[in-house]
């Protein structure tokens, strides 16, 4: 006997009555397949079952499937249904299938009793925009006493796109009482390209919503009438959000001859959002008539954000005669985005003189923040010719903020012209920050020239945070050349924190060689515990039989610290060696730390044997937090042994859901890996678990949909009948 298509299970499930969560979830996997064989059951269910539920997603799934022999059973449901949601599905399947057959009976319910009905009929009938609604649109429009009515008939005939209506939308506009009826008239007029209702509109309707719109939709008119309409409204518009939604209209319309109406409103408008809205226009004009303006405003706006767009507007004009400004506003602007719209106009324009310019300033201006400024401008813009000036700004300059600053603009700039001078301020400046600085600012992909002074940085400079970044970069570079040095900081260095990055960094390199001195390291019971984390950190990473052994020893230390303890289990789980075990059995069994056993846990889970899964499944199931039995449900899944689905089975049922979906995982994980002795575990128990759990919509959407993959991977009969159930 051959099984049913998994399709056909699915109505068989809708057909039978089950419970109306199994019917739920088969109507949903009916609409993600969208196989037209579901088409009838799927409106009997929409007509005949008394879940809404299942109605309101049988009605979802008809939409989503699209056949179109499904229109005269919706045709039926919408006679038949009085819920709005079912209606609204049922109307997009008229409107995307473009249903006329529909249209006779969305004409009646646009003339009955039910408001409902009346609002979806409206609105459907706009969708599938045929002519023949139009008359009764324009009744409904003129006649309805539901606003909403009247908006959606408004809507229904600008989709239409019928002149033909005008006379109602216009007269909808100047005399419906509910503005968003008279907003949405102006829209539909808007979408019929025409122009006079829309300009009254503008002028004289009292609500700022309907001139707003009005403004909208006259920007699809891309008309001299249009753009003197809004001309005509601009100044005598007092509504903030009316005025810069005309402005955008201007810029989308206009031309040369608006730049003087715009120049004006900027010199005009008290409020900054309208003159940002008059510079975002001009810039989209891009006249060379409107740099003048643009300066002005960029010079001496009260609002920075309309400084910004100023900037960003003289860069999109690209003129060079806009460079001295811009680069007064990047140096002696008060607010930062403003200097950084400066800076990035500056970079858009470029050239010589304005290089020269900013490197004049750089070089001579007597305030520290003005030079610092022109350092930042010079890296920005990435120009070869800042090169120079910058060279001799970090050599010579007094402050030691304009060279650190100077050092990241070299570090932008990048190549070899800018390394020597890095390495040369990294081995001789006398501030610390700018030796830092430049240290960051490397390119470590020159690493013969730059592995050299890293060592050197680490062993002789006088300062601990240098030779801390001088650590992490080494053990970015990876170099077994660097181990040498790395390991005189791990045991001389006279300031922990570097010592603590120089052992992280030889667990990066990974050398065997690092070994014995992150042994000396560890045995030093006074070392700051820090030291001991990253240390043990490195010995995870080296992964030698000799760092497993002092990993356990440690372990075996009731008196460790608990940071270093964490970080002790985690490396003996990076190397996940069986021999560790036993020991973190019994740290998983005694540990009074949860975060200790949590890695306790994750470690067992990392050297994958079976014989851990006793002492697993004893925790799973005693164990008072939840992250901890979590973490041990995830390691017997990494363990992936079919006996642990019947130790895991409890725990789909545990209180906390993070541990349900912990050993769901892990049950899909443990049922996917064959086993001879498939007789002794008891699979039913299992099945039946997840089968309950699912049903009675115990757990979230997600965890329901990751419950039924588990049951497809598991070969047994109850399995597959619950699948083709659902």
């Amino acid at each position: 006997m051959h099984p049913q298509p998994f399709d056909t299970c699915l109505i068989t499930v809708i057909d039978d009555r089950t419970t109306a969560s199994a019917r739920r979830h088969a109507v949903s996997v009916l609409s993600q397949i969208g196989d037209p064989i579901a088409v009838p059951t799927l409106l009997q269910a929409l007509l005949n079952d008394p879940d809404l539920g299942v109605r309101r997603l049988a009605a979802r799934a008809l939409h989503h499937i699209g056949n179109p022999t499904a229109i005269q059973g919706l045709i039926k449901a919408f006679e038949k249904e009085k819920d709005r949601q079912i209606q609204t599905w049922i109307g997009a399947s008229f409107a995307s299938m473009g249903a006329v057959a529909a249209i006779p009976i969305l004409l009646t319910f646009l003339s009955n009793d039910n408001v409902n009905g009346r609002r979806q009929a409206a609105a459907t009938l706009g969708y599938i925009a045929s002519p023949s609604a139009a008359a009764a649109l324009q009744r409904a429009l003129q006649n309805d006493p539901d606003w909403e009515v009247r908006r959606n008939a408004a809507r229904a005939l600008g989709h239409m796109g019928d002149r033909a209506s005008l006379p109602w939308l216009d007269q909808a506009l100047r005399t419906d009482p509910v503005a968003l009826v008279r907003s949405q008239a102006a829209y539909a007029i808007g979408s019929i390209r025409y122009t006079s209702g829309l300009a009254h509109a503008l002028l004289s309707d009292p609500c700022s919503k309907v001139r707003g719109s009005a403004a909208h939709a006259i920007w699809n008119l891309e008309s001299p009438v249009a753009l003197g309409a809004l001309e005509k409204a601009l100044f005598q518009e007092k509504d903030v959000h009316v005025r810069c939604q005309i402005l955008y209209g201007i810029e989308i319309l206009g031309g040369v001859s608006q730049i003087s109406l715009l120049i004006q409103v900027l010199g005009k408008d008290e409020d900054w959002r309208v003159r940002k809205s008059a510079v975002g226009a001009l810039a989209q004009l891009r006249h060379p008539v409107a740099h003048d303006a643009l300066t002005h405003i960029l010079m001496y706006d009260a609002d920075h954000g309309v400084r910004s767009r100023a900037a960003s507007a003289l860069g999109v004009l690209g003129e060079t005669t806009s460079l001295m400004v811009l680069v007064q506003a990047a140096l002696r602007d008060t607010h930062d985005h403003v200097r950084n719209m400066a800076i990035e106009a500056i970079s858009t324009i470029g050239g010589l003189p304005i290089v020269n310019t900013v490197a004049q300033v750089l070089l001579r201006s007597q305030e520290t923040l003005m030079r610092d400024r022109a350092a930042q401008i010079l890296g920005e813009v990435g120009d070869p010719a800042a090169l120079s000036p910058l060279l001799q700004a970090l050599r010579a300059d007094a402050h030691w903020q304009v060279r650190r600053t100077v050092a990241q603009a070299l570090g932008k700039m990048g190549g070899p012209a800018a390394l020597s001078p890095l390495l040369q301020a990294l081995r001789a400046d006398v501030h610390w920050q700018v030796r830092q600085t430049a240290l960051q600012s490397l390119d470590l992909t020159e690493l013969t020239r730059v592995l050299d002074v890293l060592t050197q940085v680490l062993q002789e400079d006088t300062h601990w945070q240098v030779r801390r970044v001088a650590a992490q970069l080494l053990g970015v570079l990876g170099e077994p050349a660097a181990i040498e040095s790395l390991i005189h900081a791990l045991l001389e260095d006279r300031n922990w924190q570097v010592r603590e990055h120089a052992a992280r960094a030889l667990g990066m390199i990974a050398d065997k060689a690092a070994l014995d001195p992150l042994l000396i390291v560890l045995a030093d019971k006074e070392m700051i515990w820090d030291i001991h984390v990253s240390a043990v950190w490195a010995l995870g990473q080296i992964a030698h039989p000799a760092a497993l052994q002092t990993l356990l020893a440690m372990l075996a230390d009731e008196e460790l610290i608990r940071e270093v303890r964490v970080s002790a289990v985690q490396s003996v789980g990076r190397i996940a060696n069986a021999a560790a075990l036993q020991t973190l059995e019994a740290i998983l069994l005694t540990d009074l730390d949860a975060e200790v056993r949590i890695s306790a846990a994750q470690a067992i889970g990392a050297i994958k044997q079976p014989a851990a899964l006793q002492t697993l499944e004893k925790i799973l199931l005693t164990d008072p937090d939840a992250e901890v039995r979590a973490s041990v449900a995830f390691a017997m899944g990494l363990i992936a042994d079919q006996r642990a689905i019947a130790s895991l089975t409890p725990a789909l049922r545990d209180t906390h859901v993070s541990v349900r979906v912990a050993a769901l995982i892990a049950i899909q994980e443990c049922s996917l890996v064959p086993l001879d002795v498939i007789k002794k575990y008891n699979n039913r128990t299992t099945i039946e678990a997840l089968i309950e759990c699912v049903e009675e919509q115990q757990w979230s959407p997600i965890l329901i949909q990751q419950g039924m993959d588990t049951l497809r991977h598991i070969n047994h009969p109850l399995a597959r009948q619950a699948v083709t159930r659902w």
